[in-house]
């Protein structure tokens, strides 16, 4: 495996955050002639017939998985490689010799120490069964689409109980002029517990709730990735009105059992009853 591919390989010399949750940022992540290899050659041509289909094209979030992309023609090699060994046991390896102390100190019951981390079996999703391995990872290709109206792809949330961890890779393309669309990281207001948590959490938590802790800039050559849990809220800013897709890399880790709870059931219920529509989760 090629690591000097990596988005990671600068990782051991940026500091890891734990505040509110563990998380990374990497400015200029790869080398600038790889960055701009892999932004040219952003094969936004494999999304317009997914476009095509969306009923709602305004802001849309359209991926291709690793998986997907390997029956795809026209793929560039460059792509490839790099969906190829961002799924990768490797790529795995990377992650839990930066996150390993922080993901045994969240979820002590699952992985108690760091061999325990090492010894994970990985799998691919849309692949390989889940039951079958400890993790599944993904590698998509994404795009936000062209905005028509002023909106947010991703209120304040957090991710699915199942996943480990997420990541993001901004590919921004040169001639792309639009505002918004940023990386906002979000924690719940001091004071609240875990069993408030999950009573006011629903898909775009209330920001009454909670407080803004940062925002990372959608920028060309800059990856973002987090331990998930309950507290890993984040969102993504408003994009005005624009004809250009938003591009970047999705990763994921999922496992086959929940890490934690989000939403509680009775709370569920009674939006439910009230007839309060959530906003759908996504991967």
């Amino acid at each position: 495996m090629n690591t000097k591919i990596s988005v990671l390989q600068k990782g051991s010399t940026v500091t890891l955050e734990t505040y509110p949750f563990p998380y990374l940022v990497i400015a200029d992540a790869l080398p600038a002639e790889l960055a701009a290899n892999l932004t040219n050659s952003y094969p936004l041509y494999l999304f317009d017939l997914a476009k095509q289909k969306l009923s709602d094209s305004n802001n849309k979030r359209v991926d291709i998985s690793a998986v997907a992309a390997r029956d795809m023609k026209n793929v560039p090699d460059i792509w490839r490689e790099f969906l190829e060994f961002h799924s990768s046991d490797a790529f795995l390896k990377e992650v839990v010799s930066i996150f390993g102390a922080e993901i045994c100190k969240a979820f002590p019951k699952h992985y108690p120490n760091q061999e325990a981390l090492n010894k994970l079996v990985t799998g691919r999703k849309g692949l390989d069964n889940k039951a079958q391995t400890d993790i599944l990872l993904d590698t998509a290709m994404s795009i936000n689409t062209p905005v028509t109206k002023t909106s947010s792809v991703r209120a304040i949330h957090t991710d699915h109980g199942d996943k480990l961890f997420s990541a993001l890779f901004y590919l921004r393309r040169p001639e792309n002029d639009s505002t918004g669309g940023n990386l906002q990281i979000w924690k719940w207001k001091d004071g609240y517990s875990s069993f408030q948590k999950r009573l006011f959490y629903e898909e775009g938590v209330d920001p009454k709730h909670t407080e803004l802790v940062r925002e990372i800039a959608y920028s060309n050559n800059v990856f973002v990735i987090f331990i998930n849990s309950l507290d890993a809220l984040h969102a993504v800013t408003p994009r005005a009105e624009t004809k250009y897709d938003r591009t970047f890399v999705n990763f994921i880790g999922i496992v086959p059992h929940k890490l934690f709870k989000k939403e509680l059931s009775i709370a569920k219920k009674l939006r439910k009853l009230l007839g309060k529509k959530s906003t759908p989760q996504a991967y």
